[in-house]
């Protein structure tokens, strides 16, 4: 499991309020909900599909993309802070690959993790 986070100055609820609106969510399923499918954009272009496997409302949601004997998970979790919020991704391989790519793609990850978080602060105290 690869873990980042970052404090921002804005209230829990409009962290949680941004992520509902932000992500490419397959709006013909209706609202934010487990089960509904959505996917990642690179440059504009559609890119992997994903889907929701949990929420707690307010407080986090995971998302899983499946690809051949790995599964990914990307959480996304909101705490209250003294300052607004912490908020927090967390990223993990499961299944037979994982223990092979994990070491090649941990570095990465974690500056992936790390710009994701800077660039969603960034919208999110920018609005």
């Amino acid at each position: 499991m690869i873990e980042e986070s970052i404090l921002s100055r804005a209230k829990p609820k409009k962290v949680w309020r941004l992520w509902q609106e932000s992500h490419q969510w397959d709006r013909k399923q209706g609202s934010f909900k487990v089960g509904q499918t959505g996917h990642a954009y690179s440059d504009k272009r559609k890119g992997s599909a994903f889907k929701i496997v949990s929420i707690e409302k307010n407080v986090s949601f995971t998302l899983e993309w499946r690809a051949p004997l790995v599964k990914i998970y990307m959480s996304h979790r909101v705490e209250p802070h003294e300052r607004g919020s912490k908020i927090i991704y967390t990223f993990n391989l499961k299944g037979g690959l994982s223990y092979i790519l994990r070491p090649f793609l941990k570095k990465k990850i974690r500056k992936h993790l790390k710009q994701a978080l800077n660039e969603f602060v960034a919208v999110l105290e920018g609005s």
